[in-house]
């Protein structure tokens, strides 16, 4: 029998850990789909109650992009939501408002990532969800600081 390279270990644990993912949003009423989408494009349907992520990633940053787009549905699945982000209006027209709101959910997003993936004792390479997380949000505060100067 053939020998695993490490490669293909970590690949097989992240798919494992990714199937893990889909089945806590099973078990709370949300599907998961994968789409031939641009990475940046993952989103959460709340009216069909689906998880949308994009499907030419490796199993690693799936699994970071989902436990992200599940951050979401438990930070406006909190009944302080409303109170927390009351200028959160979703749209690419956002006011200067809006769009901080928009960063700071999105901050929260990522670290209630995190600590779901502690809570279900997923492993995460740190360095790659960082650099993952580092890049999402990046391109939010460019977007952010973009009307700044338009």
């Amino acid at each position: 029998m053939k020998r695993l390279t490490y490669t293909q270990k970590r690949q097989r644990y992240y798919k494992k850990q990714l199937t893990k993912a889909i089945a806590y949003c099973s078990s709370t009423g949300w599907s998961v789909s994968e789409r031939s989408i641009n990475v940046g494009e993952s989103h959460v349907d709340f009216y069909d109650k689906n998880i949308i992520i994009a499907s030419r990633q490796r199993p690693e940053l799936k699994l970071y992009t989902l436990l992200h787009e599940i951050g979401h549905v438990l930070i406006r699945s909190h009944k302080e939501y409303r109170r927390k982000f009351p200028c959160y209006n979703n749209t690419l027209q956002a006011n200067k408002k809006e769009r901080v709101c928009t960063v700071e959910e999105e901050v929260m997003a990522w670290n209630t990532a995190y600590e779901l993936a502690r809570e279900m004792k997923i492993r995460i390479n740190k360095r790659t969800f960082e650099r993952d997380k580092t890049k999402a949000l990046m391109s939010y505060i460019k977007w952010a600081a973009r009307m700044s100067y338009e």
